[in-house]
């Protein structure tokens, strides 16, 4: 799955970008878990639907480290307590990158 430039880079940097390896479907309930958050801590942000998700999130982000840097800490702390997050974590994609990357089939 992993090419040797991708563990090069790995050992090199110690992380790998795994382009391609969620769909949109399985981002997307972490997305919409990440904008109620945001938006229940930065009065004036909306609550955002479809596709367009993926893009408003990050502006989301940006306006909170702009206005209130504190509160986003808080929330990306509170993002690892979303089912979604876990249920990405747990995945069977995941776990076959990381332990190919790790070497190693003891995964924790």
């Amino acid at each position: 799955m992993l090419t040797e430039r991708d563990h090069a880079a790995f050992a090199a940097k110690g992380y790998h970008i795994a382009h391609g390896l969620l769909t949109e479907d399985e981002i997307l309930p972490l997305l919409r878990g990440i904008d109620r958050m945001l938006c229940a801590k930065a009065p004036g942000l909306q609550p955002t639907d479809g596709a367009e998700l993926f893009h408003a999130v990050h502006d989301k982000i940006l306006f909170l480290k702009q206005h209130d840097r504190r509160t986003l800490a808080a929330v990306y702390d509170a993002i690892r307590k979303l089912l979604p997050f876990w249920s990405i974590v747990g995945s069977d994609k995941m776990g076959t990158v990381v332990r190919e990357l790790l070497g190693t089939d003891d995964v924790g």
